[in-house]
């Protein structure tokens, strides 16, 4: 009798695709398997994939379903959300920051002409000794306290910002972040520069600017130094105890045993 051939094995559905099409991230240094070569384990009976980094097996088709990669481009979403928040908050205080020291400016000069003849306008300090009972200027009614008051606080703001949202960089890197209150000083100077005539009153700019400057580094390295202590009262005050274990992060950043999920 004629040998009767074995016919050929039929391919199952599942090793169409050789190669993981999902994010499947690794249990042991976090890679992401996708796109890795996926085999069938005849011992196991299931599909497997291996970490070309650690070199792990992992099951290849763990939790793969139609709403993994909606989870997954959702996840992806809120990044880039939460990225465009910071930079737009980083923006706005910088913004603000740099405006006081620009009103400033505004506030204390004025323009004047060099002779009657010619057009040519430049500024000049406004004389604060005028006594004049009939004599009023509105830009007097905002005195230099109050730039300064609203400078320090946006810089705190700042300071606590950044002491928050990079919590996962080490102390040595955060504190290059004072770079910035410096970065904003500049930048307002060279627009003030770029669009005035402020010849007759540069030295008095530039010290304005020194004085804001250092204004802004003193109160921003507050705001990094209280940043995270402040944070963690008020997590601890305004969110339940159980809930607390979704912010712990604020805890074991700074070597902290994080509070207990039943409260005091």
């Amino acid at each position: 009798m004629d040998a009767v051939q074995d016919p050929t094995p039929v391919t199952p559905p599942l090793q169409r695709h050789l190669q993981l099409e999902t994010d499947l991230f690794c249990f042991g240094c976090g890679y992401n398997l996708h796109g890795q070569i996926v085999t069938h384990d005849e011992r196991l009976g299931f599909l497997i994939c291996r970490c070309p980094e650690c070199g792990r097996f992992h099951p290849a088709a763990m939790g793969v379903s139609a709403t993994r990669p909606w989870l997954a481009r959702l996840g992806v979403s809120l990044i880039m959300s939460w990225i465009l928040t910071a930079l737009v908050v980083i923006g706005l205080l910088s913004f603000f920051i740099g405006l006081m020291n620009y009103a400033h400016f505004e506030t204390y000069t004025t323009y004047a002409n060099q002779n009657y003849n010619s057009a040519t306008r430049f500024r000049v300090i406004r004389n604060i000794t005028t006594n004049n009972p009939g004599y009023y200027d509105e830009y007097w009614a905002i005195r230099w306290h109050y730039f300064v008051a609203f400078a320090a606080a946006l810089s705190t703001a700042l300071g606590v910002f950044f002491a928050v949202a990079m919590w996962h960089v080490a102390p040595a890197r955060r504190w290059r972040i004072l770079i910035w209150p410096v970065v904003v000083s500049l930048l307002t100077f060279l627009i003030w520069y770029g669009n005035e005539n402020i010849t007759s009153v540069f030295s008095w700019s530039v010290d304005i600017t020194f004085r804001y400057m250092m204004l802004n580094l003193a109160t921003m390295t507050l705001g990094l130094l209280i940043g995270r202590p402040v944070t963690r009262s008020l997590c601890r005050m305004l969110i339940p105890p159980r809930l607390l274990q979704h912010v712990h992060f604020l805890w074991r950043c700074d070597g902290l045993t994080p509070p207990s999920t039943k409260g005091a």
